[in-house]
């Protein structure tokens, strides 16, 4: 799998209280009944512990969590079908790894890999292994030029270094 090596991973519910502890047992065996992202981790336990998220830390601003709490996968209410769709309709993942871009929205998947710097697409239901760069053939699809807009403002928004400056900054600061 050429850029998906830990992008899927199961999620392991251990619920507590109120919560149910066996909602994706009851999911068909290799089903994914609702898609989240590291980025969710943050919210659900700020949701859980009832505090707000700090507008400041340390005397500095801080930005807001990015994802969404995965509290309401853990209800009895939860609706796999309503909330896949809208996922599926609304919600982009981005991440980056050491100057190399990902952005998750539906079935596609947009790479920026570091080494290249040439934009690459995978529809990943029908290519899962990422074998197929379909980008040259659907760049100016309305849905994939929103993919690469969104990215431009993920990374202004959230202050996203070139890897190479931050990579070029590590080595002259390394002891000799």
């Amino acid at each position: 799998i050429k850029h998906n090596k830990n992008s899927v991973k199961p999620i392991i519910d251990i619920s507590v209280g109120d919560y149910v502890n066996d909602l994706f047992v009851k999911a068909d065996p290799g089903k994914v009944i609702e898609p989240v992202h590291i980025i969710d981790i943050l919210p659900t336990l700020v949701e859980i512990s009832e505090h707000p998220f700090p507008k400041e830390l340390g005397g500095h601003d801080t930005l807001p969590p990015a994802g969404r709490s995965m509290v309401p996968l853990f209800s009895v209410n939860y609706r796999s079908d309503l909330m896949t769709a809208e996922n599926r309709k609304h919600r982009y993942f981005f991440w980056e790894v050491q100057g190399n871009f990902a952005i998750r929205h539906g079935y596609w998947k947009l790479v920026l890999p570091r080494h290249g710097r040439q934009w690459e697409l995978y529809h990943m239901a029908a290519d899962r292994c990422e074998t197929k760069n379909v980008f040259i053939q659907n760049q100016t699809k309305p849905e994939i030029v929103e993919m690469i807009a969104r990215y431009e403002r993920w990374k202004k928004v959230n202050r996203v270094l070139n890897w190479e400056d931050v990579s070029a900054h590590l080595r002259s600061t390394r002891k000799k």
